[in-house]
């Protein structure tokens, strides 16, 4: 007889596969406007300068994760500490 973690992990899985059987079909049957997606923007320089600052941001937020990444890889002292430190800088 099946244990209680055996039946989770094959309801997870046949969910998941459902569910990814579910998303093909609706991105088969969804047509995308992608100029009804583009900012409505006339300025090329507003436009030009809405880019840059998305860029600046994901590149920080890039730079926080690598950050995050690298202290936890350096063990958990090192990511409590850290922790510590913020939560007095803030």
């Amino acid at each position: 007889m099946p244990g209680m973690e055996s039946i989770a992990k094959s309801t997870a899985k046949q969910t998941d596969a459902e569910l990814s059987g579910e998303e093909l079909e609706l991105i088969r049957t969804t047509t995308v406007d992608l100029a009804s997606l583009a900012p409505k923007i006339t300025n090329k320089a507003d436009l030009d300068a809405l880019i840059a600052a998305v860029k600046e941001a994901n590149a920080k937020n890039q730079s926080v994760a690598d950050f995050k990444n690298n202290l936890m890889a350096l063990g958990t002292g090192v990511w409590n500490t850290a922790k510590q430190v913020i939560a007095l800088v803030k």
